[in-house]
């Protein structure tokens, strides 16, 4: 009976997490999150940029995974060790220029 709430639980959680990313912008939680900071008066930390760059490169991350694992599965790829040590860095690579390319867009508009 346990495992029954722990995994309704569970479900409740993922499907709010797609329902946040599916109707909300980062810059709408941004915008939410720095209320909350002028209200705290902790604007310098600028919370509210790094965790709605965060929030947004959740669902990147896993689209580049994804993608990789695809890739691994159709060249006959098995999961094992070598999954992991191969795909591991490349999505590392991957979303590091995801960030780069975010920060010359940030830097562009004047963020």
């Amino acid at each position: 009976m346990q495992a029954v709430i722990f995994s309704l639980r569970i479900a409740a959680a993922f499907s709010a997490g797609t329902l946040l990313f599916s109707v909300t912008t980062p810059y709408e939680i941004r915008k939410s999150l720095f209320r909350l900071e002028s209200f705290l008066h902790i604007e310098k930390l600028n919370l509210s940029l790094y965790i709605s760059l965060m929030l947004g490169f959740l669902p990147q991350f896993f689209e580049v995974w994804e993608d990789l694992c695809l890739a691994w599965k159709s060249r006959g790829g098995k999961k094992n060790l070598s999954f992991i040590v191969t795909l591991i860095p490349l999505a590392i690579e991957r979303m590091m220029r995801k960030a780069a390319e975010t920060a010359t867009a940030m830097e562009a508009r004047g963020a």
